[in-house]
């Protein structure tokens, strides 16, 4: 698709006007290319068409003809994660940090592997002003994904917000010294801004978006098509 190399671009509105072409021009789409807007579409911030695009693969998905591959099917909970994620914390950026955090809640426990869902959780209790559980669900994030140079700022972060300056030290020297991992596929965290291309800072604060964990997921759905 010529929207990748938008996206890859950094260039989200151009890539977007051209996902709608595109999308125009595929009267009958099947399902996995359903599935495939909804992810595109995501990286670009439309959450909006996303989510319209993810109720067609769902009903589609429905259908007794219709096989649905493993790969498919996490990315379908990766895309319908990420948009429970910006929903809650659409919700914090206007003030509602407990809703925020009662959105988040129920999907921390039946998710409890999602460093997404731990980093979101924890700018929920950073926005509350409880740097220290936002700390500890940053430090859950690390342990499931040691060197995550998100993780690593955001503890850094949060450990300076709980008046430990020693692990903060500790942290930042981590993530800026070479000893953190950049999540894959996600370009250059630094091209754009500090979240990079499409971990912008968005409407919520700093972090970063979901979609990296669905780009990644995407590719390999769509491999498997």
């Amino acid at each position: 698709m010529i929207a990748n190399a938008f996206i890859d671009h950094n260039m989200p509105q151009a890539a977007r006007e051209v996902l709608v072409h595109e999308e125009s021009l595929t009267p009958d789409p099947q399902p996995w290319e359903m599935l495939s807007y909804a992810g595109l579409y995501l990286q670009v911030h439309d959450a909006a068409d996303a989510r319209r695009c993810l109720d067609v693969y769902d009903q589609m998905a429905h259908r007794p003809d219709v096989h649905v591959t493993s790969d498919q099917t996490r990315l379908r909970l990766q895309i319908g994660l990420a948009l429970r994620i910006l929903d809650a914390e659409g919700l914090d950026a206007h003030g509602h940090a407990r809703r925020a955090q009662a959105e988040l809640a129920p999907l921390l426990a039946q998710y409890p592997n999602s460093v997404d869902l731990h980093l979101a959780m924890g700018r929920v209790y950073q926005a509350r002003g409880e740097p220290v559980r936002a700390l500890a669900e940053d430090q859950a994030a690390l342990k499931l994904r040691p060197g995550n140079i998100y993780a690593l700022a955001a503890a850094a972060r949060d450990a300076g917000g709980a008046d430990d300056m020693k692990t903060a030290r500790a942290y930042a020297s981590t993530a800026g010294g070479g000893g953190a991992r950049q999540p894959p596929d996600m370009g250059n965290p630094r091209r754009t801004g500090p979240d990079g291309p499409f971990h912008a800072r968005t409407a919520f604060g700093p972090g970063p978006c979901p979609c990296a964990a669905v780009r990644h997921a995407r590719r390999g759905a769509l491999r498997a098509a």
